[in-house]
């Protein structure tokens, strides 16, 4: 199809309206280019490209003045979150000694504890508020991405039409020239800042939750000014050895020698590097599949990486000194082979340039330096690698860096952790060890024989090249992940990228990493990029081997990563996810407000107000955007996401009900049976609800455990399932095997009928024959086959009913003795079905 026919089908819905013209510009394009060849040159003609330069122009300062202004409209939003969060930190209800006043009364520590869960109410609406926001801002991204590149395709358009094609390009380069010289323009706007900021309100909100939950808990709690002093998680999970030569400096330090030497599988891939696609995976990363950032204390980090190489051994792996230009150490790590693979030490930036100083035989001062210190084995074993193997310094690659992680025990933490409240995906699985995760953006390469020797930023940035893309790389120790990595195949021909994985394999990894690579247009897979071997076929002309021919500049520099946003399908996809990730964090936003409503009684607080119109929550009456007709809320209210897109706008009091509706499935495999059962129970609870005397039943039935389900649905409460939502679960998981029961009992009975039917027909078949008359396959094959197909049919459906069984909750010892003896039946029935035919032939 194309793209004309498309756009809109790739653009956010309700901002259809406020999208390049692209039909009309066409259409204009098509009357400029059509004019006679005599008249090229005369008045008319330029006439024609005055009229469609100004159309053009035209319509490019209309998608401009809506992008600045939704910008705007955002920004001011998300100040007034910041605002209304800020003034929640400095309440003084805490002692000068930061705990609770014992000597108080019981009424006053009642008020101060109502305190608490007010404010608790109100940091949900802020999180709330900041999570619909993050989706407008995606939005807003992905809108200006499409802007960019029916923009693109016009201009291409006009070029290879145009009967002048130096007139032609002319004419495209001076719409350039005012689109990139135009500070306003749609093309010069970014929301790097907007998107980090609101990463960060988003991150601080999330900590404070957490931390008036566990002060709601105790008695005493500490004063929320600690919040500004981030904890080093991965400094307090895995302690530096003691020599100081091996000790961090900080969380990101030892997170890049991590990745680099101690997980042993990762996974690559490349986004445009351009500012709307790398903040939509920024806001992904951090929002919608809320991962942890390592060090909170830089949420960028500006990075070097010097490949060291022997000149006579360039295709062998480098050894590499890993630089954070923030610190005053670098690690130094060699490629020692054997089993160790690599030897690594910490050392201070003086004395890392001393060392390139010395490979460049320069000067001596290491030696001094070594003498004078004691060095631990690992550090010696590691300098003496690179001096004896001569290896000095080839290239250079700088780049900025976002780190994440995420737990291996990620569904532990979701299901019973205080920030979580909501049903989690991951219930009761465990992975085999912790996923690492960074984004590199602005990549640049060089091999200026300066920039190589030393440490440190460039000043001179013309002598880099740069890299067109992102990057985004998976770590883990999983040995899923290894899986997935040997069964992907990433073949690149003529510019573009092939992607052939198992779908199982992609479902045994971890649920947050199937999202981030199933449901991101950006992301392109990209198996076996290493940048070493990139700069060697770039700069050194050197040919690559199979296993690095991904990594090969000619095919890298061609490829055109922009064609994955046209995939109509694709965007929807993505659109989808993306609504349902936000829409679970809201909905866990939700049921832990409800839970703290519950337990106070607090029902004069306001609820959220749904954001039909610029008066929302997040705007004053000064701040309204003039694109007021088009702004319609992501879900409205928070108790608007309770329902489903296609339910009714009444009010459901059943609690059995309201379970069933936040139900997931049981585990990461997604089940069709499971999930068609869960439908039938939905289904069967509304149509009951329907009627007077099965309302009021289940009202009566549910009433007691759905109060002590909301009394105890809450992270101010202990991590133990209460009795009302363990009944409810159990409620469940039997309506679960009953239905169930229906479906295999169906099957097994079809297939005792099938199977005597079969049996019956060939029983008559052989008694009607006689010594002049047999039954003859060869002159009945059609009816054989018929016999054959009825015995096949009979047997599938004995043993997915046997499968259904192993399904239940509850096994039942008495469903199985009965389907395993029908089976039994079944396949002697057949057995001897088919003999008698054999007999007949």
């Amino acid at each position: 199809m194309k793209f004309g026919h498309n756009f809109d089908d790739l653009s956010i819905p309700q901002w259809r309206i406020h999208n390049l013209d692209y039909n009309h510009l066409k259409g204009e394009i098509r009357k400029a280019t059509e004019s006679h060849p005599d008249a090229e040159q005369g008045p008319s003609s330029k006439r024609n490209l005055r009229h469609l330069n100004r159309t053009f122009v035209e319509d490019f300062d209309r998608v401009s003045l809506f992008a600045i202004t939704k910008h705007g409209e955002l920004s001011r939003r998300l100040a007034l979150q910041e605002m209304a969060f800020s003034s929640m930190l400095p309440r003084g209800s805490a002692s000068d000694d930061g705990t609770l006043d014992t000597a108080s009364n019981s009424d006053t520590r009642s008020a101060r504890r109502r305190s608490l869960v007010e404010d608790q109410i109100k940091v949900d609406e802020i999180l709330y508020q900041c999570y619909e926001l993050s989706g407008t801002t995606q939005d807003l991204s992905k809108f200006i991405l499409m802007q960019k590149i029916a923009c693109r395709k016009i201009l291409k358009k006009y070029q290879k039409y145009a009967p002048n094609k130096k007139r032609a390009q002319a004419f495209v380069d001076n719409l350039k020239d005012y689109l990139y010289s135009n500070e306003h323009s749609f093309f010069n706007l970014d929301l790097s800042s907007l998107t980090l900021k609101l990463a960060e309100l988003i991150r601080l909100i999330k900590e404070h939750r957490s931390r008036l939950c566990d002060n709601s808990k105790s008695k005493s709690y500490s004063p929320t000014s600690s919040l500004v002093a981030s904890m080093n998680k991965l400094a307090a999970t895995n302690p530096s050895p003691l020599h100081v030569q091996q000790k961090f400096s900080s969380a990101g330090t030892e997170f890049d020698l991590s990745i680099c030497v101690k997980k042993n599988f990762h996974l690559d891939c490349i986004i445009p590097d351009e500012t709307n696609s790398v903040n939509e995976t920024i806001l992904n990363l951090n929002v919608n599949l809320g991962l942890d950032v390592v060090d909170v204390n830089q949420e960028i980090a500006h990075m070097s990486i010097l490949f060291l190489q022997n000149s006579d051994h360039m295709d062998e792996d480098p050894s590499y000194i890993i630089s954070d230009h923030s610190q005053d150490v670098s690690t130094v790590v060699a490629h020692t082979g054997g089993l160790r693979k690599y030897a690594y030490c910490v050392l201070p930036n003086d004395v890392v340039q001393y060392l390139l100083d010395y490979l460049n035989s320069k000067t001596d001062n290491l030696k001094g330096y070594f003498h004078h210190t004691t060095s631990s084995l690992l550090t010696k074993l590691t300098i003496e690698t690179i001096i004896k193997h001569k290896q000095t310094p080839k290239c250079r690659m700088d780049f900025q860096r976002h780190r994440y992680w995420m737990r291996k025990d990620i569904a532990l933490t979701q299901t019973h952790s205080h920030d979580e409240s909501g049903p989690s995906l991951f219930e009761g699985k465990t992975y085999q060890d912790d996923y690492y995760l960074t984004l590199d953006g602005k990549i640049q390469t060089t091999t200026d024989a300066r920039s190589i020797n030393i440490l440190g930023e460039v000043a001179d940035e013309e002598v880099f090249d740069i890299f067109p893309y992102a990057h985004l790389m998976v770590h883990s120790n999983d040995s899923n992940l290894s899986s997935f990595i040997n069964d992907l195949h990433t073949p690149i021909e003529d510019g573009t990228i092939g992607q052939r994985y198992s779908s199982s394999l992609l479902r045994k990894l971890p649920v947050k990493i199937q999202d981030l690579l199933t449901n991101n247009n950006a992301l392109t897979l990209v198996k076996n990029l290493s940048f070493y071997h990139y700069m060697l076929s770039c700069y050194f002309n050197m040919a690559l081997d199979d296993h690095h021919i991904n990594s090969e500049y000619s095919n890298l520099l061609n490829l055109n990563l922009l064609k994955n946003y046209e995939q109509v399908e694709n965007f929807k996809n993505q659109r989808n996810a993306q609504n349902r990730l936000l829409k679970n964090n809201s909905l866990q936003v939700l049921h832990h407000q409800n839970s703290l409503k519950s337990f106070t009684d607090l029902h004069s607080h306001p609820p959220l107000k749904k954001n039909d119109s610029m008066l929302s929550v997040a705007t004053t009456k000064d701040d309204l955007s003039i694109f007021t007709h088009d702004y319609s809320g992501r879900h409205g209210s928070l108790e608007e996401l309770v329902s489903d897109e296609d339910s009714t706008n009444e009010e459901e009091d059943n609690n059995y009900q309201h379970y069933l509706k936040l139900h997931t499935q049981r585990n990461n495999d997604e089940s069709v049976v499971g999930d068609f059962i869960l439908r039938m129970l939905r289904f069967k609870t509304r149509a009951l609800s329907k009627l007077t005397f099965s309302s009021k039943k289940g009202h009566r039935e549910y009433e007691i455990l759905g109060d002590d389900l909301e009394r105890n649905y809450g992270s101010i409460h202990d991590n133990d399932m209460s009795v009302g939502q363990r009944n409810l679960r159990r409620i469940f998981e039997e309506d679960f095997d009953h239905t169930l029961s229906y479906f295999y009992f169906s099957l097994f009975f079809t297939s005792l009928f099938v199977s005597g039917v079969e049996l019956g027909i060939i029983y008559s078949l052989l008694g009607a024959q006689d010594e002049d008359s047999r039954l003859l396959m060869s002159n009945n094959l059609l009816v054989v086959l018929v016999l054959l197909l009825g015995l096949f049919v009979s047997l599938i459906f004995s043993m997915i009913s046997i499968n259904l069984n192993l399904q239940r909750y509850y096994p039942s010892t008495s469903h199985t003795v009965i389907l395993w003896s029908g089976f039994a039946v079944v396949a002697f029935a057949s057995i001897w079905c088919v003999v008698v035919i054999m007999e007949q032939h």
